[in-house]
């Protein structure tokens, strides 16, 4: 009775380990939550396309890479073939080529190059206000929490006085 209870002991024990043991032995990143993207799948396959096979568009590519902080020409290309499962990466050169061209007739013509229709040149217009929108309510939050300190507490003392 003595040995069957110790060997079902042993058992157990080593099964929870087992199991325990799987769950907890590696760590995880944890799963990035994708946003809702205002840009289309064709949207991203016609970006996709101009950078990766235009032979003229090394710009185009060292700008989809600074705007995605991406090092190399191969995680570049993994990511441009399947940039449709990527559509913040879209965003983030989107917001990239605007800051660079602006949103005015230059922008326009620039994403005509990336055979992009007008109705697909308005929907990036409205993905770039809408982050400009984001950073000015940021920037009138900083500030007014700037204001609000020294409202609360007065004028830094460590700043002198040149009058």
């Amino acid at each position: 009775m003595k040995r069957l209870m110790k060997t079902t002991f042993i058992a157990l024990l080593t099964a929870l380990m087992l199991v325990g043991g799987s769950s907890m032995g590696y760590a995880q990143k944890q799963a990035k939550k994708q946003q809702k993207s205002l840009v289309t799948q064709d949207m991203a396959y016609k970006i996709a396309q101009r950078i990766m096979y235009d032979r003229r568009s090394t710009f185009y590519r060292a700008m989809f890479n600074n705007a995605n902080d991406i090092r190399t020409i191969q995680e570049s290309d993994k990511i441009l073939s399947e940039l449709g499962n990527h559509l913040d990466y879209a965003e983030n050169f989107i917001i990239s080529f605007f800051d660079y061209y602006g949103t005015g007739d230059t922008g326009y013509i620039a994403f005509k190059s990336f055979y992009l229709t007008p109705d697909e040149y308005k929907i990036a217009e409205s993905i770039f206000n809408n982050i400009q929108a984001k950073k000015k309510q940021k920037a009138v939050a900083l500030e007014q929490s700037v204001y609000n300190e020294y409202v609360n507490k007065g004028f830094p003392s460590n700043i002198k006085n040149e009058s």
